[in-house]
């Protein structure tokens, strides 16, 4: 171990790096039946935060209160991009750079926040001057009774919602993009292609499923689609036209994943898929050039 910053909540996202400072998020620990933040020995309990480390010596360099920032940040141009879920729907902006150097150049920590009409739980996606983000009001383990979801395009200079696409159930996970066609992974088991230029117009819709919700970042070749339902069906979808090509079981045959926790993210890399499953362990698959 290199070094270790401790924190007294969960890190649940990927972090993000520019440079020699990496940044994440500290989620609240919620507990039921209200998902309020857990007390701690005193009985306060801290709804979460975002924070920096430098990677060269593993100093923290900030910390910035954030409700619940369970999603995983985006940096660009020294503005770090991440989204707030349970207790605080919102997406903020914040600068990397440390608090002796913000002071030097005059300039806040917080670039902007914007509320958004859900938890924003999924990771940003940067694409040309827009923030990508989805979210909703279910979660990686439990559906919503009255499920609802959304992609929002945020700008990224300002915070302003340029536009937004509602959907029936929560995206959990990150949006992949390629050219101007992002695919959207949805906890009702379906995978939606959006056209980004026509401000998310839906392409196709596609299920590997049936219902079963699509918990893990979908990979996006350009001209074909990977994702995994949650009872471990890697789909392989033609991006095109949303047609399923394929579909192969992840899991062990004689030891099925009852949970319904495959929720791994595909990751495609000259011409092999690597997944990991529930009970399957982590698999490449390899296919023709036609076919990769």
């Amino acid at each position: 171990v290199k070094w270790l910053v401790p924190t007294p909540l969960h890190v649940e996202s990927s972090p993000a790096i520019e440079g020699d400072i990496v940044v994440a998020g500290a989620g609240a620990i919620e507990q039921p039946p209200d998902h309020r933040p857990q007390g701690d020995p005193e009985g306060i309990g801290h709804p979460g935060y975002v924070f920096a480390v430098r990677i060269s010596d593993g100093k923290e360099l900030w910390r910035y209160q954030l409700n619940d920032p369970e999603s995983s940040p985006a940096i660009r141009d020294g503005i770090a991009y991440i989204g707030s879920g349970v207790n605080g729907s919102a997406v903020a902006a914040l600068h990397i750079a440390s608090d002796e150097e913000l002071a030097t150049q005059g300039l806040e920590r917080l670039v902007w926040k914007v509320p958004t009409p859900h938890p924003a739980i999924g990771p940003v996606t940067l694409y040309e001057d827009l923030v990508l983000i989805g979210g909703g009001n279910g979660d990686f383990v439990f559906a919503a009774p009255n499920p609802e979801g959304v992609l929002l395009a945020l700008d990224r200079q300002t915070g302003e919602t340029r536009w937004s696409v509602e959907f029936p159930d929560a995206i959990l996970n990150a949006i992949a993009v390629h050219g101007d066609i992002a695919i959207c992974p949805v906890r009702n088991g379906e995978v939606v292609a959006v056209d980004l230029k026509e401000q998310g117009k839906v392409l196709w819709r596609q299920r590997i499923s049936g219902d079963r919700p699509i918990l893990g970042a979908p990979a996006f070749t350009g001209t074909h689609v990977y994702a995994v339902s949650s009872d471990g069906y890697l789909g392989v979808i033609d991006a095109a036209n949303g047609n399923l090509l394929e579909r192969v079981y992840i899991n062990t045959e004689g030891r099925p994943g009852e949970l319904g926790l495959s929720m791994a993210s595909p990751l495609v890399v000259d011409g092999s898929v690597f997944i990991g499953s529930e009970t399957g362990g982590i698999r490449s698959y390899s296919g023709s050039q036609e076919a990769k």
